[in-house]
């Protein structure tokens, strides 16, 4: 409570100090002395203060059997209970006046953290108690938390929480792996980060503010000066003023990493950093999404390299009251090949990267064209005007510096080209990318939340395609891929994302989840029509008699087993049942059992080679607008796309809005042809649609995605 009641001091004194200073409100005899004004300022700081005492005096927290228990409250009471099994997270962190005081704050977040405030939080309690706190909200505690303390430190270990700055320390059970960084690799990973050019930039431009707004008088003048004086006395003074800019970058990010500590527990890796304020994040290992291992051009040089993670849902260290997706540096700076280690004792889960093959030769000129086009004509645009009509003669230093922009960004492109690869193993795909430095991202095929693949007119003529993914849901930071990459090898990707994880684990569960829909299907099975037996016949029967509907509409008869029998025999000339499967979707048990709530029929091969023709596909009446139909369509066309198959047919009756649109949502955008045909007893006009399975589009000129 003391530091709420410095931190509410603070903000008042400086109101204070300006009313003492600048003596009375008014003029004359009924002017108001700002003593007067003071008086009455403090006694509302007091009043502050001490509503702010009593509302903590109030404050409780504590845990009771398995719950974090927390009320609060000064004339509204409130009590807040949060399941210990439910929380993912704690985080301690604590500014410089709050470690001088051994006082630090505890964040809870809990597994269905998002954006906004943290589950809850509890500030200002000691380090010895929130380390407790941590320990038994992460199932760490030692057996006699009070019997494990750390020996003080009298004189202060300011690399971490504790010392002077916090006292004893109470650590939890389970650490399997901690690596220290030493302030020398820390000092040279900040110098060689991307902050120095940022803040030497932000030199330059206050420069050139400075210089428009002193004039050019004085500028003369300072020049002429500078001109006077001796250039070995100019030549350290330009060598201070940029080691000034370094060190202030330095010190930012040494503020920031000071006392870097990783450390490995069971299930969450926790990371301790901060020189004035210290910070301790715990980030579980299941919501790391994405693993990336980076190095700029000059720490290539070095032979040094950084590792973060992006994760989901958790709050970003040392901003207050957030919790959004973002990225973390797990490893901030270390030599390259003790990058392996450090993976192998923070992270084992994913420590293999994958080899990533190169995108083809062919690709290169994909890579040139357009970036180097457009690098060309915005120069030109900022440079021809001025060497033709302002200052004709310097037309052509205009051209060759349009000349330069055009061979620079084509040589970036170039190496781009030559890092840019992508790679899977049973696990996991890994994105390589990069053009003086080099990025390697691994995402895990059960975390990547969707996958797209796409295809310009273009790429579509060379035979490659893009890839991409998203690793966290609503974050455009955590998006990764490959472009340009063979058409081939993007289609095996995909169907190596579908097939190895979102078809086993759709068919496991009670509930499945097609492309946002949730179907209430249990399963999708494929049978081939010469094996169904009476069991199979059965069943497919009677889901047709649960939906009249659609034969009364083209005044068949209702439909019997021997009907349908005849139906399946029912074929074009020269196939039969060997070349037709059936699919069905069966009920979770959310509609009366285990049932069929869905099938379809569908003849491989026809109408030519390469295309499967879907014959019916038929849904439960009650089950319709439920998912199932689109479940059965995903099924199918998971299953053409691994045989080779390049499009699906499909023929409507074009009376059938609900069908057609049914249909159309489903990417079958393209109508080959309208006939009219006899169906029972009914003369109507079938459209024929297609869909192409070259690139699955979820609708017309859009990529296929799948989460």
């Amino acid at each position: 409570m003391a530091v709420r009641t410095a931190q509410t001091l603070r903000q008042f004194g400086v109101g204070l100090l300006a009313l003492v200073a600048f003596g009375s409100f008014g003029r004359g005899f009924g002017a108001v002395p700002s003593l007067i004004v003071v008086a009455v300022v403090f006694l509302i700081l007091l009043v502050v203060i001490g509503l702010m005492w009593a509302t903590w005096w109030r404050y409780h927290y504590g845990i009771v059997g398995t719950d974090l228990l927390i009320v609060e409250g000064l004339l509204v009471r409130k009590r807040r209970t949060i399941p210990i099994a439910r929380v993912h997270g704690v985080n301690v962190r604590a500014g410089l006046f709050m470690r001088i005081l051994g006082l630090v704050e505890v964040v809870v977040q809990t597994a269905g953290g998002g954006a906004g405030e943290p589950e809850a939080k509890i500030g200002a309690i000691p380090l010895d108690r929130a380390e407790e706190l941590r320990n038994a909200l992460l199932h760490d505690a030692p057996e006699s938390a009070l019997d494990t303390p750390a020996a003080p430190d009298p004189v202060g270990r300011i690399s971490d929480f504790r010392g002077v700055f916090g006292g004893a320390e109470v650590r939890g059970r389970g650490v399997r792996f901690e690596h220290k960084f030493p302030f020398g690799r820390l000092l040279v990973g900040v110098i060689t980060s991307n902050r120095v050019p940022i803040i030497i930039a932000v030199g330059l431009g206050a420069l050139s503010q400075f210089y428009e707004i002193a004039g050019d008088r004085l500028i003369g003048e300072t020049a002429a000066r500078a001109a006077a004086t001796a250039l070995p006395v100019l030549i350290p003074v330009i060598f201070a003023a940029a080691l000034l800019l370094v060190a202030a970058a330095a010190g930012v990010g040494i503020a920031r990493d000071f006392g870097f500590v990783a450390r490995r527990y069971d299930t969450r890796i926790e990371i301790e950093a901060g020189l004035l304020g210290r910070r301790q994040i715990s980030i579980p290992v299941r919501r790391i999404q994405a693993v990336r291992i980076e190095e700029s051009w000059i720490r290539r040089l070095l032979g040094l390299a950084a590792v973060h993670v992006d994760t989901a849902g958790l709050e970003r260290g040392g901003q207050q009251g957030q919790q959004i997706a973002g990225s973390r540096a797990m490893v901030p700076v270390a030599r390259a090949d003790e990058v392996d280690g450090l993976l192998h004792g923070l992270l084992p889960e994913s420590e293999v990267f994958p080899q990533a093959l190169r995108v083809p030769a062919r690709a290169v000129r994909h890579y040139l064209l357009v970036p180097t086009l457009l690098a060309t004509i915005i120069a030109l645009a900022a440079l021809g005007p001025t060497g033709w009509f302002i200052y004709r003669p310097a037309l052509p230093w205009a051209m060759a510096a349009v000349v330069l922009v055009a061979l620079f960004a084509a040589g970036v492109r170039a190496l781009e080209w030559r890092r840019a690869g992508v790679g899977t193993d049973e696990d996991a795909v890994v994105f390589r990318s990069g053009a003086l430095g080099s990025r390697r991202v691994r995402l895990t095929r059960s975390r990547i939340q969707s996958l797209d693949v796409r295809q310009s007119p273009l790429q579509r003529r060379a035979h490659l395609a893009s890839l991409r993914t998203v690793s966290v849901s609503g974050s455009s930071r955590a998006t990764y891929g490959v472009a340009h990459l063979e058409q081939a090898e993007a289609l095996r990707i995909l169907r190596w994302y579908e097939d190895g994880l979102a078809r086993p684990s759709r068919l496991a569960r009670s509930t499945v989840e097609f492309r946002g829909t949730i179907a209430p299907v249990s399963r999708i099975t494929r049978t081939e029509a010469v094996d169904l037996g009476e069991t199979d016949l059965a069943e497919i029967h009677d889901l047709r008699t649960r939906a009249p509907d659609f034969f009364e509409e083209v005044g068949d008869p209702l439909p019997t087993l021997e009907s349908f029998q005849a139906d399946l025999d029912d074929l074009p000339d020269g196939y039969s049942r060997a070349d037709e499967a059936i699919y069905r979707a069966y009920d979770d048990g959310s509609f009366g059992g285990d049932r069929v709530a869905g099938y379809a029929e569908v003849l491989r091969g026809f109408p030519q080679e390469g295309r499967w023709t879907i014959g019916i596909l038929l849904v439960a009446a009650e089950l319709r607008g439920a998912g199932v139909g689109r479940a059965v369509v995903d099924a199918i066309a998971g299953d053409a796309r691994a045989a080779g198959v390049t499009a699906l047919v499909v023929g409507v009756i074009s009376t059938r809005e609900r069908s057609l649109a049914f249909w159309r949502r489903e990417g079958f955008n393209t109508e080959v042809r309208r006939r009219p045909i006899a169906i029972g007893n009914v003369e109507a006009e079938v459209v024929r649609l297609e869909r192409s399975l070259a690139i699955e589009p979820p609708e017309v000129g859009g990529p296929l995605s799948c989460a």
